[in-house]
This record gives C-alpha cells, structure tokens and sequence, in this order.
C-alpha cells in the first residue's frame, strides 16, 4: 500500500487557485492517515525560509519522503488552520474540537482534511472545493498582507520606505482624457493613500540595484495597466523612476502629503513616554498628552500634525 503514495502527483495547472493545486497533495494525505501507509512522496517544498503555510506547494513538483509521524504533524497545523478564521466558516463548522490538537486520531485528522467546501458567492460559487486547500490559500494571503504590514513598518522605522507622487501620476494619467476617465483615475490613484490621506509607504526590496521596485511596480500598474509586465519592463521602470522618491525626501514635497519620518505606523510602535513627549513637542494640550494612545489619537485626528516632528 505504501508503494501507491511513493508515486509522484502529476504537476498542478499554473493557472489553477493555490487551494485547487494543493488539494491532491492533502488528499494523499488523508489516505495515509486513514490508512496503514507508513510514509508517501509528497510536492512540498521544505526550502523556504520562512514559509506561509505547513505545506507550501513545489511549483517544480519535486517530491520528497514523509514519514506518516511528518504527515500527522503537518495535518495537525491544517486542521488547526481550518478551525479557526481566516478559514471560510462553512469550513470551520464542519472541524469537530476533538479533530483539533495533538490529542486527534489519526483517523479523524484525514476525515477533517476531507471537509468540503461549496463557496456561496465569487466565481467559485456552486462549486465543492477542497475545505482544506481553501482554508489554507485564505491563511497564506493573510500571512502575506502581515508580512507586507510588518515590511512597511520596520521600513517607515529605519526610513528606508518609498513613496509615489501621487499628483504626478495622476497629471500624467488625466493628459488628454475625458471626464469620465479623469474620474476614474483619481479613483484609481486612491491605492496610494492610506486611509487617513496620507501617503502610502512601499518597503524597499532586497534588490541593490532597485531597491524602490515595489513603488515602481505600483506606478506601472497606474500608468501601463494591470498588464504592465508584459511590455519592456526596463523601459517601464525608467519611465516610473520619476514618480518615485525615497523617505529622506519625503518631507515638504510638492503635490503630496507632507510625511516624515515620524509617521502613525512608527508612533505606534515607540515607547509610550516619547510618543508623550512628541505630542508635547507637537503642541498637543495636556488632555492629548495623558497617554500613549491619546496621544496617537491626537496626530491622527490632523496628520499635518506629524510635520512639527523632526
């Protein structure tokens, strides 16, 4: 029976969703469980540094030997993954709380990975997909936008961060248009703000040589559209760099609002007594400066604010 699951999966379609390319990795999975097998080949990729998920797809479909003791323990995170939000909830229903945890059969631990799920709305609608496979695309996207957040954070920190001109692309996009279309772009531009108006910062890469890649990527998609990529992507970036510029050169620019280095994803992060101490710099009134978050409160209540900061 063991020599069944040494045979590789054939490769998932590139095109598929990462909940459909994994779902005949977890069934295997299942089977193993539910069954007497003892080990099976499976397409995971155990190289990334830090992944996303207990089973992150090998995109080369290069499989590896699990033992059944591997295969149980990375059940176990999956159902756990299941059980609990961002896991769709039709899916988290359906995970008994005897399913959850290391005391769960090995019998169990298959039926929960087996969980269906039918979506109720989006393009998926009406169909049965894997419970599993979703409740894992949905943790790993969720994994990803933290990532994302935690970049920024430590980038708007060290300041290191990028920012786009908004104005300017926005003048370049409304050159010769309509109406209509120049409200269309002022919508669009909108993925440069945060929020509260201010603008929105990029982390750097890890590239030397573009290290502002993640803005410049953003100003392609305004100016070339959603296929941007497509196209001579040197040029493109070229063409971009004029809209780009570092943190250091953040405060006073033209057409933007004003940000420095003491923005409110830093101020949150700082020790209570200075961002205390920075509202009082700031002009803030003895109310505003009784706490961390009061304080916080205060240069979020009027952004321009955090340009008294040095």
């Amino acid at each position: 029976m063991s020599n069944m699951y040494q045979t590789p999966l054939p490769a998932a379609e590139m095109t598929a969703t990462y909940a459909v390319k994994i779902t005949p990795m977890l069934d295997r999975m299942a089977a193993v469980l539910a069954g007497n097998a003892q080990s099976c080949a499976l397409p995971i990729n155990t190289t990334i540094e830090n992944p996303r998920s207990p089973c992150e797809y090998d995109y080369k479909n290069t499989h590896q030997t699990f033992t059944r003791q591997q295969v149980r323990e990375m059940a176990i995170e999956i159902v756990t993954i299941m059980s609990a939000s961002p896991s769709p909830t039709a899916v988290q229903n359906q995970i008994p709380s005897y399913a959850v945890g290391a005391k769960a059969s090995d019998k169990d631990l298959a039926h929960a990975l087996r969980v269906p799920y039918e979506p109720s709305k989006g393009k998926n609608a009406g169909l049965t997909l894997s419970g599993a496979g979703t409740a894992i695309a949905n943790y790993r996207f969720a994994m990803k936008r933290m990532a994302g957040a935690n970049a920024v954070t430590n980038s708007l920190a060290s300041g290191t961060a990028f920012f786009v001109n908004r104005s300017a692309v926005l003048a370049r996009m409304n050159e010769g248009a309509d109406a209509t279309t120049k409200t269309a772009n002022e919508k669009a531009c909108a993925s440069l703000l945060n929020a509260d108006g201010t603008a929105r910062a990029f982390a750097p890469t890890k590239s030397t040589t573009m290290p502002n890649k993640n803005a410049l990527k953003a100003v392609a998609r305004l100016l070339y559209g959603a296929n941007w990529h497509a196209g001579d992507k040197s040029a493109i970036f070229q063409d971009c760099q004029a809209f780009v510029y570092g943190q250091a050169s953040s405060v006073g620019k033209p057409n933007q609002s004003p940000v420095n280095r003491y923005t409110l994803e830093v101020l949150r992060d700082t020790h209570q007594a200075t961002v205390r101490r920075l509202a009082k710099e700031a002009g803030a009134p003895a109310d505003a400066t009784k706490s961390k978050a009061l304080a916080i409160q205060w240069f979020s209540d009027n952004t321009a604010r955090l340009e008294a900061l040095n």
